[in-house]
């Protein structure tokens, strides 16, 4: 077990020789031609989605002062089910969309004083805000509140700003001295941290200080003091904590890299991939265009771009696997976006401070292109990309989607993009497609001496193991109240998850990865949730965590002798054939019993083994802020025989390690 977050118990788990509701043989016999996918393990960071970049370290809310739309609004994708969204399972403090105020001799007013600037003159993006203290004495604060603040941290503080000259050939004018400070909680009254800055440009420039640490921890509110007689335009400020890695948030980006860690990571988007333009998101952040016009219907200011998403990567030991825009940009866009990652010699990233190349070795082309495609266009469109992009580096590995209603025409567009691709993402089919892919794939393989391999590039789990009440993309059609998205933070989601992880085990090498929607906070489709005061795996981010640190590499043949449709089982060696790992799902909503049958095994085993336990009793229990590990793991020790009879409690995942014994 490879840095598995667990809870140890001590007592030993007993073996209850009772009547098996399921009894299973375990052969000594391969179940695949060869082993697992080392990269089976991926998940996926869509920008523009939910609140996808609260793993990004930003702490203030619409901070270029863009005429943001409340979470949800015009997006057909997200609905609620209670009657505040601050009531849904998923919700947590980082979807909170915080308003600036303006506060004077102690009244507030949220109608804060937004320029639209008509680019003239140009701050960041088409806004920016100007404040004009005509008072002879009293300052203005202008402030956002609910900002988490931790103790002994330093935080960095950048924004640009002008004495309201912005005419002039002149850089330097009169000189303004503002304030700015950290309170601890919603009153501007207990003053935690202070610094002094001076804005002297005529036109727009940086500034950027430090407040310096604090006793204190816990809610908090940045504001900005404006003194009387004063007047000053600002635009795109930033909070972050000094000790973010790279511009993520530390403690989020640990516990991905300890608990969660994915294989590969798709970016940037899902959805926003198809009118993403990778220019806008390189170079200094200040200088990077606002997009006013995603496939979400939300402003976007670009903070992470192409360097940053990798920089993650590399913190997290991941590879990434960029989606490319087919529908809406071209194949000469695509290749320079490869010469950007992968050409030493790229003139461009040297110059934004990257001189080794990204290694970007994982492309993607298109997202759902049967938005506009018919299925032959849209693979000779991707033969004319993959030219393009291989022209620049041809050691890349390219990806292309057959699913929903291409897949009738997977052996057309087969012939026409073998030559030229190397994975196939079937996103939404069901596991007997994905077979049928694989059966296609063999022979197209074998015929032509190529070895395309199949993949989930954005892998969602099903609500329910019964067919009928979702379509491909999961979208519920019964009658169900609950949403998607409420439905997805629950322990039995996690199951139905853990299920077709198995099943895609069951695929062997030939099925690459599944990129797990979403790595955080996609309204609940997430691994990991982060909130302002702290970050916490979900039920499912839980159970990924432990089906991605057992030692899966050679999947055993089962045979059934008493079978239990609720009952699903996998046994697996490990490279060495030195630990079998049984894996055991039970879907009953009572406890159970299954035998194993290891006598077809010729070897000895310790009489002891390690259990993992995931047991939270109830079908829709999961974490929160509050309770962040209702969903855990325990860790027991279970006696090993060759008939072995396991207890199964209800709703429960267990995974026994059997070693073999060296005597």
């Amino acid at each position: 077990m490879k840095n598995l977050v667990i809870v140890f118990c001590l007592c030993c788990v007993q073996l209850f020789y009772v009547q098996a509701q399921s009894s299973f043989s375990i052969k000594n016999q391969d179940q695949t031609a060869n082993p697992v996918s080392l990269e089976l393990f991926g998940s996926f960071y869509e920008l523009g989605f939910g609140r996808s970049d609260l793993l990004w370290g930003e702490l203030l809310f619409n901070r270029d002062f863009e005429l943001e739309r409340p979470l949800g609004e015009k997006n057909p994708w997200l609905v609620y089910s209670r009657e505040k969204k601050e009531k849904e399972d998923w919700w947590h403090s980082g979807y909170e969309e915080t308003k600036w105020y303006i506060e004077s001799q102690h009244k507030r007013g949220y109608a804060i004083p937004i320029v639209h600037n008509n680019y003239w003159p140009s701050a960041h993006g088409k806004y920016y805000v100007q404040v004009d203290n005509r008072a002879e004495k009293q300052s203005v604060w202008f402030a956002q509140n609910r900002i988490y603040l931790r103790k002994g941290q330093t935080y960095n503080f950048s924004g640009l700003f002008s004495n309201t000259i912005f005419f002039s050939a002149d850089k330097l004018g009169k000189e303004v001295v503002l304030n700015l400070c950290l309170f601890e909680g919603d009153e501007l009254s207990t003053c935690l941290s202070k610094k002094e800055i001076k804005v002297c440009t005529n036109q727009f420039g940086r500034i950027e200080t430090e407040l310096e640490s604090m006793e204190y921890e816990g809610w908090g509110t940045f504001a900005m003091e404006i003194p009387a007689g004063t007047k000053v335009a600002f635009d795109f400020l930033s909070l972050t904590a000094a000790d973010d890695v790279k511009g993520w948030k530390k403690e989020a980006v640990e516990k991905i890299k300890q608990n969660l860690k994915p294989k590969t990571i798709r970016f940037p988007g899902g959805c926003f991939a198809s009118l993403y333009d990778w220019r806008d998101g390189v170079g200094p952040r200040e200088e990077r265009p606002v997009n006013y016009d995603s496939w979400w219907e939300c402003e976007f200011v670009n903070d992470v771009g192409t360097l940053e998403f990798v920089e993650l990567c590399e913190l997290l030991e991941a590879k990434p696997f960029f989606c490319v825009p087919v529908m809406f940009n071209d194949a000469f866009n695509a290749a320079e976006w490869v010469d950007f990652c992968n050409n030493p010699r790229n003139e461009r990233r040297i110059a934004y401070g990257r001189k080794e190349p990204l290694h970007v070795k994982y492309w993607e082309l298109e997202n759902e292109p049967y938005r506009r495609f018919d299925a032959i266009t849209f693979a000779n469109r991707c033969v004319e990309f993959s030219k393009q992009m291989k022209k620049v580096d041809p050691t890349i590995k390219i990806a292309v989607g057959n699913y929903w209603c291409y897949n009738k025409k997977f052996k057309e567009m087969l012939e026409i993009l073998g030559p030229h691709i190397d994975l196939i993402t079937n996103r939404g089919g069901s596991v007997e497609e994905m077979h049928n892919d694989l059966l296609i794939l063999d022979e197209y393989n074998k015929k032509h001496g190529t070895d395309i391999l199949l993949c989930h590039t954005e892998f969602r789990a099903p609500l329910s193991r019964t067919d009928g009440d979702v379509d491909g993309l999961n979208q519920v059609q019964t009658a169900d109240p609950e949403t998607l998205f409420n439905r997805s933070v629950r322990w039995e989601y996690a199951m139905n998850m853990a299920e077709q992880y198995i099943l895609f085990q069951k695929m062997g090498g030939d099925f690459f990865t599944a990129n797990f929607t979403n790595l955080t906070d996609g309204w609940g489709e997430s691994l990991i949730n982060i909130a302002k005061e702290k970050s916490y795996l979900s039920a499912s981010g839980v159970t990924y965590s432990l089906l991605n640190s057992l030692d899966i590499v050679y999947p055993q043949v089962i045979k059934p002798i008493k079978e239990d449709k609720d009952v699903v089982i996998q046994a697996a060696w490990n490279q060495n054939r030195s630990k079998l790992t049984v894996v055991l799902l039970n879907f009953n909503e009572k406890e159970n019993v299954c035998q194993l049958d290891l006598k077809d095994i010729r070897k000895r085993f310790l009489s002891e083994g390690d259990l993992f336990l995931l047991n939270p009793g109830s079908s829709h229990c999961f974490n929160t802020v509050s309770n962040p590990e209702r969903v855990k793991v325990e860790m027991r020790k279970i006696k090993i025989n060759k008939k072995m009879i396991v207890k199964l409690f209800p709703m429960s995942l267990q995974v026994v390690e059997i070693m073999v014994s060296d005597k």
